[in-house]
């Protein structure tokens, strides 16, 4: 991954997409402080390269790849599958939502399909990727627009269109 980084690069200048959030809110003032969860600077493509080989299970052992499908604990409560269940119109009999963490990953379980995703938000910018395991398929989303949250939902539905993962990715 050439084109990613925690910290400033030269290369950074002209390359990146400017926040665009609600046009009454001002931007908040800009971290300055490293952290993990929020600071990295990456392209589609580098990111894309990544995904694909967390989805081959390249330079990790059986075991990492298995860890990573491994949800540790059901953060699903019996109110939010219900709640999901009811947006995705479908009866509790034939949806089921099992959502946790794996190893770096969310990992999700829709009735018998596993979706192993990512996502982040921030003013202006919000993120999401994910991938279906068996199926080898996934996909990146970078938008940079107060519509983001939309605009992904709409990617999502086209790639997956799942009505019980849609539900479950939120309004």
């Amino acid at each position: 991954m050439n084109d990613t980084s925690y910290t400033a690069r030269d290369w950074f200048a002209g390359r990146l997409a400017i926040p665009q959030g609600p046009k009454d809110e001002a931007e908040p003032k800009a971290r300055t402080t490293w952290c993990a969860a929020d600071m990295l600077r990456t392209t589609i493509g580098d990111y894309s390269k990544f995904l694909v080989s967390v989805m081959h299970n390249e330079n990790v052992t059986k075991e990492i790849a298995t860890e990573r499908l491994t949800i540790t604990r059901n953060l699903v409560t019996p109110d939010q599958q219900t709640k999901v269940c009811a947006q995705a119109k479908l009866g509790l009999a034939i949806c089921n939502v099992i959502a946790g963490l794996g190893l770096g990953w969310q990992t999700n379980q829709i009735n018998h399909d596993t979706i192993i995703d990512h996502s982040g938000s921030d003013w202006g910018v919000h993120t999401h990727v994910f991938f279906l395991p068996q199926q080898q398929v996934g996909v990146v989303i970078f938008t940079n627009g107060d519509n983001g949250e939309d605009v992904i939902r709409e990617i999502v539905a086209m790639i997956y269109p799942n009505p019980i993962y849609l539900a479950h990715l939120g309004p």
